[in-house]
């Protein structure tokens, strides 16, 4: 079986076709589809770039079999190739997509015919305005503790893929974890976020675990994030079945890491069995219902944003959105928490002065309005909003 090309050969012979067609027989090709190659990929990331390749090829395989006379860059060869793909019946966003990467290409090589410049961004401009009447605000159903646990009895035990989807729903909620740390993140053969293994999970005397992953900062760091028994509970019935040692926690049946889309499939199917989702979800689906959870059961803005590592107190506002409650609480889990360590349980009664650093820190701690933890330092584990007051049938 013949083994696919890398995706840079793939690329160089993409844009060398194009640049031929367009150009004709130039004396500096290499040179010419090089500088055009640079000049549409610079700072894209390699999905990006694969499908710029397949636009490239789209068009030039329409340009082949049609046996038009005019190169592909000329006035008239663009114009028929609009009315192609109008007549496709493709929807706004590939056609917009489609015109989009004729643009870079053509403009990168000098634009052959400059009629042609007009006519394509007046058509890519109709259709972004097309597609901004046809979007619609589609925000994720958030999938909280009460759309989990409607899913719970539909599970099959004896299948394992809804097994496994259903431990990684619990990882995903218990965690305020993205998608990528929990199952990885690759393109190609080649891992841009590796999967948690086996040893990264640690159980502990009280039946909770400890799972070590990796945050979902610009800066590279890793957390425990605390599981509940129910979450462990379901980990044991995906574990109890392998062999291997070590792996990664999540395996296909295949035996290879667990893909993320996959997953998505899979546990849609089971929320949309609980009538919970209308359509395929995502983590961040859970990161917001877990987020509304919280909010719901009294956790502050800044709590919040610190368990789930978000950028800004902003995101959180927006994230959580009508779930906060219409009355400032008077209560903040963490800073409760460093008042709890400092030995007063009451904000008015000050702890007793100390110099040493850690006093220092904790002091640092309380100084504000609103707590933040010290640097470096990670803030106390979140009580789970619902766990403890339901039961579940495990």
């Amino acid at each position: 079986m013949p083994r696919l090309s890398s995706l840079p050969d793939r690329v160089t012979r993409a844009f060398e076709r194009a640049c031929r067609h367009c150009l004709g027989d130039v004396t500096e090709l290499t040179r010419v589809t090089s500088d055009a190659i640079a000049a549409v990929t610079a700072g894209r990331s390699a999905r990006t770039i694969r499908s710029i390749h397949y636009q490239i090829d789209k068009w030039m395989d329409w340009w082949e079999s049609a046996g038009r006379p005019e190169r592909p860059g000329s006035m008239r060869s663009v114009s028929d190739y609009l009315g192609y793909l109008e007549a496709s019946k493709r929807v706004p966003s590939t056609i917009a997509l489609r015109l989009g990467t004729m643009i870079q290409l053509l403009a990168a090589i000098g634009w052959p015919d400059p009629q042609a410049a007009g006519a394509l961004q007046q058509a890519r401009r109709r259709y972004h305005v097309l597609m901004r009447r046809l979007r619609k605000p589609v925000s994720p159903r958030p999938i909280g503790w009460d759309q989990i646990q409607a899913c719970l009895p539909l599970v099959d035990l004896t299948k394992k893929h809804q097994v496994r989807a259903i431990a990684v729903l619990l990882v995903l909620y218990d965690s305020l974890a993205r998608e990528d740390a929990v199952l990885g993140h690759s393109e190609g053969r080649v891992w841009q976020v590796n999967p948690p293994r086996r040893s990264d999970l640690r159980r502990m005397p009280d039946g909770s675990g400890r799972l070590r992953l990796r945050t979902p900062t610009r800066a590279v760091g890793y957390f425990d994030a605390v599981l509940t028994p129910t979450t462990m509970t379901w980990l044991d019935r995906v574990l109890s079945q392998r062999r291997d040692a070590d792996g990664p926690l999540f395996l296909s049946g295949c035996g290879r890491a667990w893909h993320m889309g996959s997953w998505r499939v899979t546990v849609s199917k089971l929320l949309g069995r609980a009538g919970a989702a209308d359509r395929v979800i995502t983590g961040r689906a859970v990161r917001v219902g877990k987020a509304r959870d919280l909010a719901r059961a009294g956790s502050s803005l800044h709590a919040i944003q610190r368990a789930g590592f978000w950028a800004s107190i902003e995101s959180v506002r927006h994230v959580v959105g009508s779930a906060i409650p219409p009355e400032p609480q008077t209560g903040d889990l963490f800073r409760d928490a460093c008042l709890a360590e400092a030995g007063s349980a009451d904000p008015a009664v000050a702890p007793p002065y100390d110099s040493r650093p850690a006093a220092r820190l904790r002091r640092f701690a309380l100084s504000g309005p609103v707590a933040t933890s010290p640097p470096g330092k990670r803030a106390p584990a979140l009580p789970h909003p619902a766990h403890a007051g339901c039961s579940i049938g495990v």
